[in-house]
């Protein structure tokens, strides 16, 4: 009986054991048994389709079989731990497949007892959960990404069940409206109470709309947040029917604040931008990589006398000159092709060429810029027609300046010359024993050394004129002068010319030098005659100048002006000649004239504050045009050159002061011829020695420039010494450059460098008298 009963037990336990084994076998799990060791003892079919391992392959073999090399080091140890836990362990692991591929997978392990209860082993139920993690891993990194765009867009979503009045936002939204689900529940009405006024009417309004006829929306809106903090905000709205009714909005809500300050500033710079395109002095023209004009602003338009219209879209060479046309193409060619850069980022002076032909100085800068891709350039023109006047007249003020330096120098030196040798024709002049042939002969050669005298002032006339001792500036009726001169200009000029003029009714007074004058409309009235060798007319005109009338050489200054124009209908100039007629020693008269005329006219103009000009055109005529600043009538410098005295000669002591001894030694027989007690010295130190040693001087005479000091100087330390003596001087320099740099301070009467004996005798005795 008890071995039936045991047989029973045995039968029914087989069974359960096969029952167990062919669940274990089919079940969708892993399942593997491992031994003391960590080997494996069991290997289902699950197990088979996880790793590759066949059972066979598998069983009896260490579970680094499946396990990854980098934790091969501590299997072991895991094992142990995993023994010693008696109620199993879960653990999520990486693993290795038979082909090398990394898998993820669930493990849920069991300690296998004995009857004694000791471990004898683990058994581990595996789950592939690769796809899954990927799966998960892969919708965190979606989440992830899709949470940073929101972030980083500030756009959030929501949602409205139309039916249950539930409005949901997500994270976003609420962050827009600084605010958390924890602090804020959103509904409808409390969203829209947030808007502006004006933005709450519009977005009320549209979700009526949404709601009731199912029209969805986009709007800009402005808004409060929660915090009080005013946005700008998009939003959207989309609706889902059901039934032919709408149930369900879906819409963003995205902060749009920044964006709309950029917009914002962004069109502020652009009308800035704009107006100074559109208010620059400068032209500004902008060009693409093939040399098309796409913009160009108004003082572009201004500079080549055109319209935008008549030249955007067209190739910025017709702008140019043809020389430049050819440079231009093959610049922007190799710019394109080599990245050379000739012109980027630097100036040049190039010509510019209107549509109408003229061509004109212009400066050039250029700049390059690109826009998608493309390559742009802009031009930032400069009309200089103006600033190269300005240059010419520059360089034509130096050439004179340079003439007046080098005109003074010659002309004392000259002056001296000429002082001994009409001083020596003076004394032969006295002789009783020369034959009328001889004073004939020798009336000649004074005739010829005055007319050298005249030629060096005509030089002199170069240097700058003012108020000098010799009282020769004088507030003077241009009109009364002209009046004056026109009967003798008759005369000069011959028969065949006819002088017409037309003089202002109110009286033009100026300062000037008027034999200056005289001597500047005879030049130009020559001048006129020579274009004219048939004969013609002549036009002397003049009238009261605008006080904002403008010349050439740019504005004349402030008040009232007079303009002297003399005109004739002669042959005329080319630009070239016109660009020169003011240079000294330049002629067109080949060899007939000094070429001094037109410089001493410009001098003149100049030293009397005013300007010359010249307009000519051949086959027209010429105009000469001065303007004279207007003076006061009773302005007038007085002379202080004594006037002739019928009494010559004398005894009174004269100290003779210069640097010339031929010159010293003729102006000593003069004086001493004239009676006078003469005691002579070469430079002002000696001077200054007598004056100390020997008082009774009754006249100081000397030359300004000397060796040791100034004429000047000496004169002051003579009248510190010897109150009472009287003082004259004399010099062959211009009156304003005898100082060397400047005008000189002169209380003092001159005598000017040659002088003729009579000349000296009358200065004398007027002084002494």
């Amino acid at each position: 009986m008890h071995d039936d009963s045991d047989n029973s037990i045995q039968e029914q336990l087989k069974e359960s054991q096969l029952k167990l084994a062919h669940h274990i076998e089919n079940t969708p799990l892993g399942c593997i048994s491992w031994d003391i060791n960590f080997c494996c003892t069991e290997w289902n079919r699950s197990a088979e389709k996880i790793f590759g391992f066949s059972a066979a392959e598998a069983i009896g073999q260490h579970a680094a079989l499946i396990l990854p090399e980098e934790i091969h080091d501590h299997i072991n140890d895991v094992y142990q731990q995993l023994l010693n836990q008696a109620g199993g362990a879960h653990s999520t692991n990486e693993n290795l497949t038979r082909d090398g591929d990394r898998i993820i997978c669930d493990w849920y392990n069991t300690p296998i007892l004995d009857m004694q209860g000791e471990v004898i082993g683990v058994t581990s139920l595996i789950q592939d959960i690769t796809e899954r993690v990927h799966a998960e891993r892969e919708s965190k990194r979606t989440r992830d990404i899709l949470e940073y765009s929101q972030r980083a867009a500030k756009l959030g979503g929501w949602e409205l069940d139309i039916k249950t009045g539930e409005l949901y936002w997500t994270d976003e939204t609420y962050r827009i409206h600084d605010t958390s689900p924890d602090e804020f529940n959103p509904t409808v009405d409390a969203g829209v109470s947030y808007f502006l006024p004006e933005s709450q009417a519009i977005i009320t309004e549209a979700l009526a709309r949404a709601m009731e006829h199912g029209e969805g929306y986009e709007l800009e809106l402005e808004t409060f947040t929660t915090k009080g903090r005013l946005i700008s905000i998009y939003t959207t709205c989309k609706v889902t029917m059901k039934d032919g009714k709408p149930a369900l909005l879906t819409g963003i809500f995205q902060d749009i604040t920044d964006r709309k300050r950029a917009s914002e500033s962004l069109q502020l710079e652009q009308h800035r931008l704009a107006s100074i395109f559109a208010s620059a002095a400068d032209g500004i023209v902008i060009i693409d990589s093939s040399g098309t004009i796409i913009s160009v602003n108004q003082a572009a338009e201004r500079i080549f006398r055109t319209r935008a219209d008549d030249i955007v879209g067209e190739n910025v060479s017709m702008l140019m000159t043809e020389s430049d046309r050819l440079e231009h193409d093959n610049y922007i060619q190799r710019y394109i092709e080599t990245g050379e850069a000739k012109l980027i980022g630097t100036g040049r002076e190039v010509m510019g060429r209107r549509l109408d032909g003229t061509v004109f100085p212009l400066q050039l800068g250029l700049s390059e810029w690109l826009h998608g891709g493309e390559r742009f350039f802009t031009g930032m023109i400069r009309d200089i027609t103006k600033q190269k006047e300005v240059q010419a007249q520059l360089i034509q003020s130096q050439k004179i300046e340079s003439l007046t330096q080098l005109s003074g120098g010659l002309a004392h030196d000259f002056n001296n010359l000429l002082a001994i040798i009409i001083g020596n024709l003076d004394m032969l002049e006295e002789e009783k024993t020369l034959s009328p042939q001889s004073l004939e002969r020798l009336s000649a050669a004074i005739h010829a050394a005055e007319r050298g005298a005249d030629i060096t002032e005509r030089m002199l006339k170069l240097t700058r004129v003012s108020d000098q001792p010799g009282g020769r500036v004088e507030a003077r009726n241009m009109n009364e002068l002209l009046r004056e001169m026109v009967s003798i200009f008759k005369r000069t000029l011959g028969p065949t010319y006819d002088i017409a003029l037309n003089l202002s009714v109110t009286p033009l007074w100026v300062r000037i030098d008027p034999s200056e004058f005289e001597n500047v409309i005879l030049n130009l009235c020559v001048n006129a005659r020579d274009a004219m060798p048939d004969g013609g007319d002549i036009a002397i005109s003049t009238q009261v100048l605008a006080q904002d009338a403008e010349s050439k050489q740019g504005s004349i200054g402030t008040g009232e002006w007079a303009l002297l124009v003399v005109s004739d209908n002669g042959a005329g100039m080319s630009a070239d000649v016109l660009g020169r007629i003011f240079e000294p020693f330049f002629s067109t008269k080949q060899g007939k004239g000094s070429g001094l005329g037109l410089a001493m006219a410009y001098s003149f103009a100049n030293n009397s504050g005013g300007r010359i000009e010249a307009k000519s055109e051949p086959g027209v005529g010429t105009s000469i045009q001065i303007s004279l600043p207007l003076a006061e009538p009773a302005n007038v410098v007085a002379s202080n050159m004594p006037q002739a005295d019928t009494e010559l000669g004398g005894s009174e002591k004269i100290l003779l002061v210069d640097d010339e001894p031929d010159l010293l030694f003729m102006a000593e027989q003069h004086l001493k011829g004239l009676g006078y007690a003469v005691t002579t010295a070469q430079d002002a130190a000696t001077a200054r020695s007598i004056l100390d040693a020997s008082q009774g001087f009754d006249l100081l005479l000397s030359d300004v420039v000397m060796p040791g000091g100034l004429g000047t100087d000496l004169a002051k330390a003579a009248q510190e010494t010897q109150p009472g003596i009287k003082i004259l001087l004399m010099s062959g320099f211009a009156e304003t450059s005898v100082s060397g740099t400047g005008q000189f301070e002169l209380d003092y009467p001159m005598l000017r460098k040659p002088f003729r004996k009579i000349e000296l005798a009358t200065m004398i005795r007027q002084l002494l008298s």
